[in-house]
């Protein structure tokens, strides 16, 4: 679930911001274009669960409204948020892990609190990803944070969750 949330908010920035002013000064045309992977394949996936004829951020809420319930009802089972596995797998082996690394901590397990049981349970995933706190994300946006409060209140959000970080989600 978080990231499906770090790429709609990354969509947002990449809409709102001038590219070449910030983006083009912080991640390389190579790192621009495997985000851009990542957002589109998110992107095709939430159109998919909501409705083609939205806009993607009506259709990203639309998307959310629908299903977060589903979690809710299902002692916090996430799999409604995400893409099947067999494509998952598809998209990230066709990614340089290296570009990847230095946005994302990359990992082949997560650790998920179930509601229902109140117990942690290890799962294995070929792959999870959440974000590189010391990478080029966070240095990012810092530099909007500087620009704008809506960014600024953001950066703190991430930089604060990162503290408190003790699962990670797809």
């Amino acid at each position: 679930m978080k990231l499906i949330i770090y790429v709609l908010v990354f969509f947002i920035i990449t809409s709102c911001v001038n590219k070449k002013d910030t983006i083009n000064k912080v991640f390389t045309k190579k790192e621009i274009q495997t985000i851009d992977k990542i957002i589109n394949f998110y992107d095709s996936f939430v159109y998919s669960k909501s409705n083609i004829e939205f806009t993607i951020g009506k259709a990203y809420l639309t998307f959310l409204n629908k299903t977060c319930p589903l979690v809710d009802e299902n002692g916090g089972d996430i799999s409604p948020l995400i893409p099947e596995r067999t494509n998952k797998i598809i998209l990230y082996n066709s990614l340089d892990r290296n570009v990847l690394s230095d946005i994302f901590d990359i990992r082949d397990s997560i650790n998920a609190y179930n509601r229902k049981t109140k117990e942690y349970i290890k799962i294995y995933m070929p792959y999870t990803f959440s974000i590189n706190y010391q990478g080029k994300y966070i240095e990012f946006l810092k530099k909007l944070s500087k620009r704008n409060p809506f960014f600024e209140e953001y950066y703190q959000l991430v930089t604060n969750i990162s503290h408190f970080k003790t699962t990670q989600f797809i």
